[in-house]
């Protein structure tokens, strides 16, 4: 089976800034016990400046996904659980304004596979360069986490990922992940 790391497109250059979000609550590692810890809802805001991208993956302060995102995943996994995210832009003033830029993001929570080969390289910091997964740990999971990552990475199956690339999310990017 082929095998795809779902991430923020390396096309997005500017995207938004989420702010109140505590480093220690949302962290880029997001273990099960940290996800256990967040609200069911938490509300954020952000600047917003005709620059600005809402893409539909977000890395920081942690990995997130845009909502149209998260249905997509649920139809693949009904055992992945999610804590919502609000955003809204910093503009009182507007409330039209405010209403059509307010975007709502998913932080996930799956499964974690060990299931990472030897050969995946990494960079002095123990940040991941280039994961390679070992194709006798794998699991014929649909959405999966590897253990052993310092950051969070989702990896998805090639139906997931063909069905993500069909509806067209903005900044939304699948790279493929090397099987040994």
């Amino acid at each position: 089976m082929e095998y795809f790391l779902l991430t923020q497109s390396k096309s997005v250059v500017n995207p938004i800034e989420l702010l109140v979000m505590t480093p220690e609550m949302f962290t880029p590692q997001m273990e099960h016990k940290d996800f256990a810890k967040l609200k069911k809802v938490t509300i954020s805001y952000f600047y917003y400046t005709p620059e600005n991208e809402m893409p539909d993956v977000l890395k920081y302060p942690t990995y997130m996904i845009s909502d149209p995102l998260r249905k997509v995943l649920a139809l693949y996994d009904k055992n992945l659980t999610f804590r919502a995210v609000q955003a809204f832009p910093i503009d009182s003033k507007d409330m039209d304004r405010v209403k059509r830029l307010a975007k709502l993001y998913w932080i996930y929570d799956c499964i974690h596979v060990d299931c990472l080969s030897k050969d995946t390289v990494f960079y002095p910091n123990g940040e991941a360069e280039e994961i390679i997964l070992d194709r006798k740990k794998i699991r014929p999971y649909p959405i999966f986490r590897p253990k052993g990552l310092l950051e969070n990475r989702m990896i998805v199956s090639l139906p997931v990922a063909e069905s993500i690339m069909r509806r067209n999310g903005y900044g939304v990017g699948v790279q493929p992940v090397q099987v040994r």
